[in-house]
């Protein structure tokens, strides 16, 4: 209030430094609810119920401001998630997935973001890698964001070192960011950073320029592609493979596609394809999360149970499956030793 020849007159203005200081101190206000994230789609809670009303959630503590038309969701039931698996494999029809199991680890890659919060833990690293270029990894990887946010996956480069790759970490963490891409890996993938980020819950590091460390929640859910890509050290079982193996030297001139462009019918149809991946999950769980015949993936053994089993649940191949394969492959290290002995 500013004092005037009329009395005290309400002047809007900026708080004064102090005030912002204390109100930052604070860390927390009595009956003000936590914010764990901003969500633009469906997502499921950890009950296996859906959040599908906008507004904030207070189950999970997140904010869904939907940035499409969602609203009256099915009831889920087995049938229904039969004929939504079916459906996302006719969409990804074009691809040359090298087995089923590839396919389905595509299909888990999808469902992971929709369940992101129903899970405790981490999950594993989608990559999506090819025989050839051309083959159709990135548009994979925008396929599925395209169904999840609505929009292209944000994209960066490989790191050169541990050291950058630690403190892009760290400023992903702080934005807040949900998916990321690493695309066009040329040669390996892996680091010690990474390699902590993938199985963390928490990340602490300290802000770049500052004599200030940083402790957030990582909510990433993490896609790469390349072609031949080799994973460094322990990286071949926090990854979840998507192998193309296209038998054409030159797979980017052909042509007769189902769904072409296909990024233009995804994005008219996306409520029809988010909705399906969330009727897998939501038909898993309604059905009392049957338990099925497959071997557990330590380090991730809350995300196999719900987005593994859901799959096998519903019919689908064992995205783990490709796990043998990609770690013979990768393992040279492991290899090398055993060979040595």
């Amino acid at each position: 209030f500013v004092q005037s020849k009329e009395g005290a007159v309400l002047v809007k203005c900026h708080p004064p430094e102090w005030i912002i200081k204390e109100l930052q101190a604070r860390c927390g206000w009595t009956g003000i609810p936590a914010l764990e994230a901003i969500v633009e789609a469906p997502m499921l809670r950890p009950d296996g119920t859906m959040i599908d009303r906008p507004g904030y959630d207070a189950t999970t503590g997140l904010l869904y401001i939907p940035n499409g038309d969602f609203a009256d969701a099915p009831p889920a039931s087995r049938d229904s998630a039969v004929e939504a698996l079916a459906a996302l494999h006719d969409l990804v029809c074009d691809f040359p997935f090298a087995t089923r199991a590839h396919r389905a680890a595509w299909v888990a890659a999808v469902l992971t973001p929709f369940s992101r919060f129903a899970f405790a833990g981490p999950s594993p690293l989608n990559l999506v890698d090819a025989n050839v270029r051309g083959a159709g990894k990135s548009i994979l990887a925008d396929i599925t964001s395209v169904i999840v946010a609505g929009r292209m996956m944000p994209r960066m480069s490989p790191a050169q070192d541990d050291a950058e790759e630690r403190k892009r970490i760290t400023t992903l963490v702080m934005s807040g960011t949900n998916l990321v891409l690493i695309d066009n890996i040329v040669g390996s993938l892996g680091s010690q950073a990474l390699d902590a980020a993938l199985t963390a819950t928490t990340w602490r590091d300290r802000i770049l320029g500052k004599n200030v460390d940083v402790e957030l929640p990582v909510l990433i859910t993490w896609y790469a592609t390349g072609n031949n890509v080799a994973l460094v050290g322990d990286m071949s079982r926090r990854v979840l493979h998507v192998r193309l193996e296209s038998p054409e030297e030159k797979p980017e001139t052909r042509t007769g596609f189902k769904y072409h462009p296909i990024l233009r019918h995804v994005q008219r149809h996306r409520r029809a394809y988010a909705l399906a991946a969330l009727a897998i999950l939501r038909a898993y769980c309604g059905a009392g999360r049957p338990e099925q015949p497959i071997s557990p993936w330590g380090s991730f053994d809350d995300w196999s149970r719900l987005v593994r089993h859901a799959l096998v649940w519903t019919g689908d191949a064992d995205p783990g499956d490709t796990r043998e394969a990609l770690r013979a492959e990768s393992d040279t290290a492991a290899s090398a030793l055993v060979d040595l002995i």
